[in-house]
């Protein structure tokens, strides 16, 4: 059975040699080619030494004759046709040196260079330019540096062009737009300025632009709404401005329009969902005004919609729609009103929903408790009213829950206890009343629980000390609980910040306190706590005012105060 591929190997060595007694000038060039780029490996280091060490040439003293069976073709990282190198591919193999060796003339057969997730740095040189069969540039991931050399537009048969992620300055070259072949051009993650070039307009075949991460200013070239092929749209984290141009809603293509974090100002553009395949809008943290586009709400084909920190209006019953294949929302700090659609529940897919910042009114849907993939509910800063809906107990997956500063009556119901995966449970600001129910306990995995400003009365439940993994707040203050402070407390030995002042505690502070070691803050004030404070509080500050500590305190809160 092994008989074969040794047969198919010595045939393939015999062609090779064949072919070079035939054709003495392509050996010759054969030969060029793997001197140029065993001239740029001696100038190069690899972390991954075994990687190029294939790369070899015999001893500098046999005549060029002597050495025609020489070929890279069976180096590691290239691939040949007919004998000449056409791929280069060495990505992620820890090279570290510049491109200033590289004998690029003597590859004129090379089609694919692929570079990317090394350490190589310097300028990309001119000479790149060389490569006038080159159809796919990938120098991604690397600490290259200067200007993108604007002879980079020569290279008309570049269907691949991508710079991400190294430390480029300057400007978009113009000649750019001369690549009319190119479908991805990635320039994201540098530091790149000046305005995008309206020369891209022409790359009709271009699929996916993507320039996020830089410093571009200016506005987005109406241009680009002749890019009829575009799928991606991506240039989020810049400093651009001005209005988006109505000629996007030419763009019958697109999957993904990333123009967060800009200044961008005006309406949202009209029709770019007309081809029904968008799927990712993501406008946020910008200066957009006006009510959302009609269309929003028949753009069934979305997974994520953010545009969150705008100044938005309308309503979110009438101008939002049930997306079936919603992923993520966040319509956050804007100026939206109308209340939460029960049909919201027909988003499946649903993991985050936040809203929170707008003015919102109405109750909550119980029907959201069917939204089973539901992981991040963020309401707050709202003006909804009625109860918690026990029904989101049946949000397994909830891993954060804010429902803080809105108007919301009734318990805290039971069935949140059995949320498990709860890390964050923020209800503050509210009007809830009842006790804290004992089921708070059954969040092992809590790391911030608020219950402040509400009317909760009764009992701090003892259950609240099994919560180990709290580390950020726990807050119950102003609220009207009463009794002893639980002494299991003591077993929150991550907690930085413990508030449990404006209460009508009493009795002594637990003296398993000593054990919370990770605290920043603790406030226990205007409660009608007495007795000695624990010794390791007394190195904090603690705000211990309207309390009743006996006598042999004078001097520590006399202390204390003079801090």
């Amino acid at each position: 059975m092994m008989l074969k591929p040794l047969f198919s190997l010595f045939h393939l060595l015999l062609f090779t040699q064949l072919l070079f007694i035939l054709n003495p000038y392509s050996a010759r060039a054969i030969l060029q080619e793997a001197e140029a780029l065993y001239r740029w490996k001696e100038r190069i280091y690899s972390q991954n030494r075994s990687f190029l060490s294939s790369w070899s040439l015999p001893n500098e003293g046999q005549t060029v004759n002597n050495r025609t069976m020489i070929t890279p073709c069976f180096w590691l990282g290239v691939g040949c046709v007919n004998g000449s190198v056409i791929r280069l591919n060495l990505t992620n193999v820890g090279l570290t040196g510049s491109l200033t060796a590289f004998n690029f003339s003597s590859l004129p057969n090379l089609s694919v260079l692929d570079l990317h997730s090394n350490n190589l740095f310097g300028n990309i040189p001119s000479s790149i330019t060389n490569l006038t069969k080159l159809t796919s540039l990938h120098l991604g991931y690397n600490q290259f540096y200067g200007e993108i050399p604007s002879e980079l537009g020569t290279l008309t048969s570049l269907r691949n062009l991508n710079l991400a992620s190294n430390s480029l300055s300057g400007h978009i070259p113009p000649s750019l737009g001369n690549l009319t072949n190119l479908s991805f051009l990635v320039l994201e993650n540098n530091w790149l300025e000046g305005e995008i070039p309206s020369e891209l307009g022409k790359l009709e075949s271009l699929t996916e632009f993507r320039a996020n991460f830089n410093n571009l200013t200016g506005s987005l070239p109406p241009s680009v709404g002749d890019l009829n092929n575009l799928k991606v749209l991506s240039v989020y984290e810049n400093q651009l401005s001005g209005t988006l141009p109505k000629e996007l809603g030419n763009l019958t293509n697109l999957a993904l329009f990333l123009v967060s974090q800009n200044a961008f100002s005006g309406s949202l553009p009209e029709n770019i969902c007309k081809g029904g395949t968008l799927e990712d809008l993501c406008a946020n943290n910008n200066f957009f005004t006006g009510n959302v586009p009609k269309w929003l709400k028949n753009c069934t084909s979305l997974t994520r919609l953010r545009i969150e920190r705008n100044q938005l209006v309308g309503n979110i019953t009438e101008d939002f729609g049930i997306y079936p294949l919603i992923d993520y929302i966040d319509l956050s700090y804007n100026y939206f009103e109308g209340e939460i659609s029960p049909n919201w529940e027909r988003c499946k897919n649903m993991t985050s929903l936040k809203i929170s910042n707008n003015d919102i009114s109405g109750r909550i849907p119980p029907e959201l408790g069917d939204a089973t993939k539901l992981q991040y509910l963020d309401l707050s800063s709202n003006r909804l009213f009625g109860g918690i809906p026990k029904e989101l107990g049946s949000l397994k997956s909830l891993f954060y829950v804010s429902l803080s500063n809105n108007k919301l009556t009734g318990i805290i119901p039971r069935e949140l206890g059995y949320l498990s995966n709860l890390a964050c449970l923020d209800l503050g600001m509210n009007s809830l009343n009842g006790t804290i129910p004992e089921e708070v306990g059954n969040w092992p995995k809590m790391i911030k629980l608020n219950l402040s400003r509400n009317d909760l009365s009764g009992h701090i439940p003892w259950q609240i000390g099994n919560l180990v993994n709290l580390q950020e707040l726990l807050d119950l203050s102003r609220n009207s609980l009463s009794g002893q402070i639980p002494f299991k407390l003591g077993n929150l030995a991550d907690l930085e910040i413990l508030n449990l002042s404006h209460n009508e505690l009493s009795g002594e502070i637990p003296a398993t306190f000593d054990q919370l070691e990770s605290l920043r803050f603790i406030d226990v004030s205007y409660n009608r706590l007495e007795g000695p404070l624990p010794d390791t509080q007394v190195k904090l500050l603690l705000s211990k005012s309207f309390n009743q500590y006996n006598a042999q305190n004078m001097e520590i809160r006399r202390a204390l105060r003079q801090k």
